[in-house]
């Protein structure tokens, strides 16, 4: 799931111009289907992956929305400790779908983290893996998509070391009123 750079920065301009088709998505099945995609990874890097999943329906454009799912599992598989699992969980808060990815692993500067959903940002603090070759724009692509839904973003270090990104999304809302 290498995304080239100038593949990145297409889906960044298509996001930036918006415009795109939108539905009612259930975010706990696109978790679904990141997980499968992403399961040989972290089967390959010995990672348990743990899912709960309650009903998050949100409007918005399901590719893009899966994209956020897939871009943040992906960045918590490569990044987290293989000791401890990553999870992703769904639910909704009122008129709020939220998902959230958590990993463990090093404990992380805050001020690093405030740079993470930046474009093109790659501190020399970052946490970098060899065997992944990253173009900086992972969290940038999620908090562009998820800006652009009406959403927001917060990265936030685990007290016990790790990452926790957590979506928030509007609720599904008829596009008539």
């Amino acid at each position: 799931m290498r995304g080239s750079s100038v593949g990145s920065r297409l889906l960044l301009a298509r996001v930036d111009r918006g415009g795109f088709p939108q539905a009612s998505v259930d975010l706990s099945l696109l978790a679904e289907d990141a997980v499968e995609t992403l399961l040989p990874l972290a089967e390959a890097r010995g990672v348990e992956l743990i899912v709960h999943g309650d009903e998050s329906t949100a409007f918005g454009s399901p590719s893009l929305l899966g994209q956020v799912v897939l871009n943040l599992l992906q960045n918590a598989l490569i990044h987290g400790d293989a000791t401890e699992p990553v999870t992703v969980t769904t639910h909704r808060d009122d008129d709020v779908a939220i998902l959230i990815v958590e990993n463990g692993g090093e404990r992380l500067d805050p001020t690093v983290v405030a740079t993470l959903a930046e474009r093109f940002q790659r501190g020399t603090a970052r946490i970098r893996r060899s065997d992944h070759e990253r173009n900086g724009l992972g969290h940038a692509i999620v908090g562009a998509i998820v800006g652009a839904h009406g959403g927001e973003l917060t990265l936030a270090a685990r007290s016990t070391g790790g990452l926790r990104a957590t979506v928030r999304v509007p609720v599904d809302i008829d596009p008539a009123s």
